[in-house]
């Protein structure tokens, strides 16, 4: 009969055989045949572990099926499967392109086309992929965003201090690097979330030995977060601090600022406001020219004249112009202006929230203090790059330490410059140049 092509099953014949009988044949390739007798889900693949190889362990003889079926069982096994996540591993990783790397012993590994350093790192081991700051493709130092090419030669660079970022997910390829990531991430947020609910404890239980009663819900109001674990995160992180100052703020205030503001939680009408001489912070009599003047309906103006005599920059957060800042009037007599993320102003503004004032800068001429971190592959003339970079901007560089380890060097510049915006031009530019991973503002 007509033979008859039908996709993956092959070429069709119908023959007559030597006994009269007739025959049906079907001529496949062996690809044809693997998808045609096991289709792509493959379940008898991944319903028992005794039928299924890991990639390391899979022999030449072996299907790269096979190793796409293992890529879809990792990301089941995620203990938070997403159907979204499912259908982008389809798209990402069933008919990509493919090209083939070798490890510095010979070994061949295979990755979609547009992988990159992050990725291979992930298909030799988890742990490498965690822990991986860059890497030699032929001989050549490169970051971890480095797309391969086919018949590339990578040799893995790791770092024990180095552990994955959000931004991670935008430097990866595959669904098996991209899953890595997501659970190393979630186990680090359960990791604070413990950490912080432990220290929160700790808190809790010194100001009771104060006679100052106060429950962890109390503290989630207090700080104003929708809910405990994020709370808890927060505290993990390190950006509530729950520490001596802390705890003295709360004695202090138990009579009249706690029955203020956590009154919900008690009884169902709030009770009178408690006299107190700091009810009107911006008080400022005639007759005593120390006290500050604050007018409360117009922003606290920093003026060049001005600095160092009624207000300071704090040293916690180092805020310069184009930052947004807020203002705090320590008694009366100076303003101290802080970053408004800061963790102390959050803490000041929930505390002293009358003493809190916007501030308008008006200091064009003056010079502040910046501290920039820059990270990447140690190269012959980097650091004469980076210098040449921040004088073509014209600015000033008061100090620069750099440290290399593996390869990978890790520096810090301490800047002049007028605003903040002139900070974030530098990483910009610095961003730039090839070799440098990151180069972020940081508090010093």
């Amino acid at each position: 009969s007509r033979p008859k092509a039908n996709g993956y099953q092959g070429l069709h014949l119908t023959v007559m055989g030597p006994a009269g009988q007739w025959v049906e044949v079907q001529i496949r390739s062996a690809r044809m045949d693997e998808i045609a007798e096991r289709g792509l889900a493959a379940h008898w693949k991944y319903k028992t572990s005794k039928n299924f190889s890991p990639p390391d362990k899979i022999s030449e003889e072996d299907s790269q099926l096979d190793k796409w079926l293992h890529e879809i069982k990792t990301i089941l096994e995620d203990p938070d499967p997403q159907g979204i996540d499912m259908l982008d591993t389809l798209k990402m990783n069933l008919f990509s392109s493919e090209i083939f790397v070798f490890t510095p012993k010979g070994d061949i590994k295979m990755l979609p086309q547009h992988a990159t350093v992050l990725d291979f790192a992930f298909s030799l081991h988890s742990d490498m992929g965690y822990h991986c700051i860059g890497a030699k493709v032929n001989h050549a130092l490169v970051p971890i965003s480095h797309k391969l090419q086919g018949g590339d030669q990578v040799e893995i660079l790791t770092s024990k201090s180095q552990n994955p970022t959000e931004e991670w997910f935008t430097l990866v390829t595959t669904a098996v690097a991209h899953t890595k990531i997501k659970e190393f991430l979630r186990r680090k947020k359960r990791t604070l979330i413990r950490n912080g609910q432990q220290r929160t404890s700790q808190f809790i239980e010194s100001l009771q030995k104060l006679n100052v009663n106060i429950t962890d819900d109390r503290l989630v109001h207090f700080f104003n977060y929708p809910n405990k674990e994020d709370f808890f995160y927060e505290v993990g992180r390190g950006n509530i601090f729950l520490n001596d100052d802390s705890k003295k703020l709360f004695v202090e205030h138990t009579g009249n600022f706690l029955k203020r503001y956590l009154w919900p939680f008690g009884s169902k009408t709030p009770p009178p406001p408690t006299p107190s001489p700091e009810a009107n912070p911006v008080q400022t009599p005639n007759d005593d020219p120390e006290l500050l003047v604050v007018d409360k309906k117009k922003p606290f103006l920093l003026d060049e004249n001005a600095h160092n005599k009624t207000f300071f920059i704090a040293r916690c957060c180092n805020p310069i112009p184009d930052d947004d800042t807020v203002g705090y009037l320590e008694n009366n007599r100076k303003m101290i202006v802080h970053q408004r993320s800061c963790p102390v102003a959050i803490r000041l503004k929930s505390t002293y929230g009358e003493r809190i004032f916007s501030v308008d800068w008006r200091m064009p001429q003056s010079y502040f203090t910046a501290y920039i971190e820059i990270k990447g592959i140690d190269s012959m003339g980097i650091l004469n790059k980076i210098t040449q970079v921040i004088l073509n901007m014209s600015i000033n560089i008061q100090q620069i330490n750099t440290e290399t380890s593996e390869n990978i060097f890790d520096g810090k510049l301490k800047i002049l410059v007028h605003k903040a915006s002139d900070v974030d031009e530098l990483c910009h530019n610095l961003s730039k140049v090839k070799g440098i991973e990151l180069a972020i503002r940081t508090l010093e």
